[in-house]
Formats: structure tokens, C-alpha cells, sequence
């Protein structure tokens, strides 16, 4: 919800080919905590994917990947502990991670509500 985090992702998205892929179980916590982010992703949706992993059962990393190069992988979810890659084999070895998981996951966290 911090503005300058906004402000940094849509000069991300700004640039060319860039896109950014959300993969997660579920999304009812962004929705209720992140209004800023969710009226963002209204925005860019073009830009902005929302999956989740068509088999319930998978055990998801916690991992931020950034343009291939730098990643954040967490190991303790509880304590917030984990470890920053720069520029290393592993970076990409997670990069291939996600991009399986992903192509076994399906959209969710519509960009609008539908009510009747």
C-alpha cells in the first residue's frame, strides 16, 4: 500500500515486454488489505496476471523474482527469514520454477467484481 512501491511498479510495467506475474493459492487478503494495489492492477491489467496452481495440493515457494536477475526467496514464512540472489545459477534455476508452476496454473483475482 505505500505509494512509492505504486509508483515503482508502474515504471516498471511502463517499460517495454515487462510484466508482472502474481502466483499465489489464493487472493482474498491483497483484496481486503491492498485497495491502492488492487485499483492499480485495475489500471494495467494488460500487464498484470493473477494465477493460481490448478491442483490445490502444491506447496508454493515464496520467491520474488525480478527481471531474472535478482531474486528474494523465503524460507521461514513465520520468522521472514531467507536469502537475496544476485546474478547467480539459482536465480534462474527459480526462474524455471515458477514458469513450471505457472503453466500449470489458471487465472484468478478478476480485475472487477461481477454482483448481481
Amino acid at each position: 500500500e505505500d505509494p512509492r512501491l505504486i509508483e515503482a511498479l508502474t515504471a516498471f510495467v511502463r517499460l517495454p515486454e515487462r510484466r508482472v506475474v502474481l502466483l499465489g493459492g489464493h487472493f482474498d487478503g491483497v483484496a481486503r488489505s491492498c485497495p491502492r494495489f488492487v485499483a492499480w492492477r485495475r489500471v494495467w491489467s494488460h500487464a498484470v496476471d493473477a494465477l493460481r496452481p490448478a491442483d490445490d495440493g502444491v506447496q508454493l515457494p515464496t520467491v520474488l523474482l525480478a527481471d531474472r536477475n535478482i531474486a528474494v526467496q523465503v524460507f521461514d514464512r513465520v520468522h521472514w527469514l531467507g536469502r537475496v540472489l544476485v546474478g547467480e545459477p539459482g536465480v534462474h534455476r527459480l526462474g524455471d520454477e515458477i514458469d513450471a508452476f505457472a503453466q500449470r496454473s489458471e487465472p484468478t483475482f478478476g480485475v472487477r467484481t461481477l454482483g448481481l
